[in-house]
């Protein structure tokens, strides 16, 4: 909630628009980047948005914030 404006268990990637002083760290599987789409809860957990990669990647580019891919 502090950060993202988002109650628990309706967090995902969409949240961090609401993130203004960037103090979150974004950490994303590597192995995403082989996927063609990605689905995430659109800040509610009672629905789900597919997106492509290239459009993930925009969203992130768009909120400004420094993404870290990491092998899990």
């Amino acid at each position: 909630m502090e950060h993202l404006n988002l109650e628990p268990g309706a967090v995902s990637p969409f949240g961090l628009i609401h993130n203004r002083v960037k103090d979150v760290r974004v950490v994303i599987d590597q192995d995403l980047k082989t996927y063609q789409q990605v689905s995430f809860h659109p800040n509610v957990n009672t629905a789900t948005i597919t997106i492509s990669i290239p459009d993930f990647n925009r969203f992130l580019s768009l909120c400004g914030q420094h993404v870290r891919y990491f092998a899990f």
